[in-house]
């Protein structure tokens, strides 16, 4: 939801949740220059001659998420036992699937996936709220 098409994309999800002040925001925002691909890591997905920045990012596996929207993802460090949710997973609750691009079958298969392949004593750190919490403090 960046590109050119931006504001009609996002304006009636801002609307829908009153936020439409925030319209100017997401107005024109620059066409992606890269995507991040389902299990790759962030440096497969993030170039850089850096090294150190590089070995950092091997670290972080894109885990596609699709429900809160169609491109959700979460990125995991399986080695560190942390995991980056966004807006896909909150303490004792998911994202919202109401708004454009959600849907609550997608999040539900999502949210099974994640069980499948996270440690259950990993971190978890969303998009807000509550973080820092235990991914066995979901269930």
């Amino acid at each position: 939801m960046i590109g050119a098409a931006s504001e009609r994309l996002q304006g009636s999800a801002l609307a829908q949740i009153g936020f439409s002040e925030f319209l100017p925001s997401v107005t024109d925002l620059p066409a992606p220059t890269g995507f991040l691909e389902a299990g790759k890591t962030l440096a497969d997905c993030i170039h850089t001659e850096d090294e150190a920045v590089k070995n950092v990012l091997s670290y972080w596996k894109v885990l596609h998420t699709p429900g809160h929207t169609r491109g959700s993802c979460c990125l995991y460090n399986e080695t560190e036992k942390l995991l980056i949710s966004g807006d896909t997973l909150f303490y004792q609750s998911w994202g919202r699937t109401d708004l454009y691009g959600g849907s609550e079958s997608q999040i539900q298969e999502s949210l099974r996936g994640l069980v499948k392949t996270v440690s259950s004593d990993t971190r978890v750190y969303p998009g807000h709220d509550y973080s820092g919490f235990s991914f066995t403090d979901l269930f």
